[in-house]
């Protein structure tokens, strides 16, 4: 897999929604015609008729092509609205980690500006840039209708169809690098930002507040003053694009009203083209005051490309099952300091079995037969210590772990030690006891 994995995969994902908004968009951009169809219905048919019966038939089917309409956009909307939410999931966690292995080689605040980033692709996917995009494949459909109405009402709408590209054009060349360096220095300046609060107590103590402050204020001004002048720039050719629309509305109007007095076209194509051509601009002037989001949402996708070529993700690994907090210790033999022998031979406890499960605790060593002795005793501590350094035991169960341990008869008893004559056992502490008296006294 290529270094923008991540961004492959979210493109991957988001590209049945992207088909079914195109889907969306091609009856949308249809059912557009209706206002433009209804107007020449009207002038044409009705007013010469004055058929009261087909006026209002018509009336009532273009109302309900407009409330398909108006369900088609709400579709439209609610897709993008998903489609950004699964690019939000699919980019969120390789973003995290590669902005982790990131921070550990090279520290830093600007690392989280990653994540905003993907909150800027993702605003773009599901807000209204992405509907405008995909709405401008259908400008060269609408001016191609204004041709058949009349190639004079065509030629109008072409030129102002080019006009707008020009001015989306130049919107593009005049706003993107002051765009792109104010994106830089806001990011630096919340970086620096972020440094000086993590170390306010130094600040503070040293008496450096208004210098931190006054450079901190150079910086954010000068990231302003890139933004102002972008968006100035942005805002004159905004303006101008309006003022060409309104003008060139009346100028279709104009020639449709000349051709009309010279009887090529009816006043309902007059009218008609006027909304196709409507229509037909109106991508190119909403792409003129979107720029802006479409160039934040171009350079925070060169940055995430960037990020996963330089710190690529770690790709997944297998995931163990959860810890029971469960431990069993099966014919546990006590055996003598320094021998290999065991010392609870012929006792009933000579083998011992003893299991742990997270729960309520459970002195099972209370009730043993013979708690005073010795492999009591050991069978009480290894339960005991077993409870309470168990690893698998997590720690962050609420109930304390509970131990029970349980004595099993030995098929094959452990040969016992040997002893002397006429002494003790030596599998009680009694007989150890006088045994090692006779030791000391021999």
């Amino acid at each position: 897999r290529s270094v923008q994995g991540p961004l492959a995969l979210a493109a991957r994902e988001l590209r049945p929604a992207l088909v079914a908004v195109f889907v969306f968009s091609l009856f949308i951009n249809l059912l557009v015609f209706i206002p433009s169809i209804y107007m020449l219905q009207v002038y044409d048919r009705v007013m010469t008729s004055r058929n009261e019966t087909t006026l209002l038939m018509i009336s009532a089917i273009v109302v309900a092509l407009l409330v398909s309409y108006a369900t088609l956009e709400h579709l439209r909307s609610r897709i993008l609205v998903q489609a950004g939410l699964r690019l939000d999931e699919a980019l969120s966690g390789p973003t995290f980690g590669s902005a982790l292995e990131a921070a550990l080689r090279q520290h830093g605040s600007h690392h989280a500006q990653a994540l905003r980033d993907v909150d800027a692709v993702r605003d773009f996917v599901g807000g209204s840039g992405i509907i405008t995009l995909l709405d401008a494949p259908w400008v060269p459909i609408f001016l191609a209708v204004c041709f058949l109405f009349h190639p004079l009402i065509g030629l109008v709408a072409a030129v102002g169809a080019g006009s707008l590209f020009v001015i989306t054009f130049l919107n593009e060349t005049l706003t993107r690098k002051p765009l792109i360096e104010a994106s830089l220095m806001s990011i630096a300046s919340h970086e620096r930002l972020s440094a000086s609060l993590r170390n306010a107590e130094a600040i503070r103590g040293l008496g450096m507040a208004g210098a931190v402050c006054a450079r901190w204020q150079g910086h954010h001004r000068d990231a302003v003053d890139l933004q102002v002048t972008a968006g100035e720039t942005g805002g004159l050719l905004l303006a101008a694009s309006k003022v060409l629309r309104l003008l060139l509305q009346v100028g279709i109007l104009g020639v449709g009203a000349w051709l009309a007095i010279r009887q090529e076209i009816s006043p309902g194509v007059m009218f008609a083209a006027s909304l196709i051509m409507g229509r037909a601009l109106s991508p190119l002037e909403q792409a003129v005051g979107q720029w802006r989001s479409f160039v934040t949402a171009r350079a925070a996708r060169q940055r995430l490309a960037r990020l996963f070529a330089e710190h690529p993700p770690r790709p997944a690994r297998t995931r163990l099952p959860a810890p029971q907090g469960r431990l069993a210790v099966e014919n546990l033999a006590v055996l003598a300091p320094g021998t290999q022998t065991a010392v609870a031979s012929g006792s009933s406890w000579s083998r011992v079995t003893c299991s742990l499960s997270s729960g309520p605790r459970d002195r099972a060593s209370r009730r043993s037969p013979a708690p005073s002795s010795t492999p009591g005793r050991r069978r009480r501590a290894a339960c005991a210590s077993t409870a309470t350094t168990s690893p698998t035991t997590t720690p962050t169960s609420s109930a304390p772990p509970s131990a029970t341990c349980r004595r099993t008869s030995s098929s094959s008893p452990v040969p016992s030690p040997r002893t002397s004559p006429g002494s003790a056992p030596a599998t009680t502490p009694r007989g150890w006891r006088r045994r090692r008296r006779r030791r000391r006294t021999g």
